[in-house]
């Protein structure tokens, strides 16, 4: 009984030790350590709110690591710094790209929020 107690215990400690991962974009893949890197600066740029450099990041990102799962993040967050600055068409377009690039998952989902949300203020 003892024994199960542990276990059960070490597989919530393990369970939330995986969620905090997540919750910190930590965003890892396999493949080069420099596309690490360069999310890691262009993320912490953003939080920052240093737009305009993240945006250099992210597009690093796309057009250097093509085939990285990181592109759908950097054209996520691509997007975003074009929101945070105000450059709505912009944002709009970038979101949709994404939108039209990988067709759904969880950043489709938030990228068509991010169009809803952007759409639904330019009418009020």
């Amino acid at each position: 009984m003892r024994g199960k107690k542990y276990l059960s215990v070490a597989a919530v400690v393990l369970l939330l030790i995986a969620l905090a991962g997540c919750a910190t974009g930590g965003y890892y893949y396999e493949g080069t350590s420099e596309v690490n890197r360069t999310y890691d600066k262009a993320k912490n740029l953003y939080e920052q709110k240093q737009y305009e450099e993240a945006k250099t990041h992210f597009q690093q990102i796309i057009t250097n690591h093509p085939k990285s799962p990181l592109v759908e993040v950097a054209m996520y967050y691509l997007a975003s710094c074009h929101k945070e600055k105000k450059e709505y068409q912009k944002a709009i377009s970038a979101y949709q790209e994404l939108i039209n690039k990988y067709d759904y998952g969880f950043w489709v989902d938030s990228a068509k929020k991010e169009i809803e949300r952007i759409k639904s203020a330019q009418k009020k």
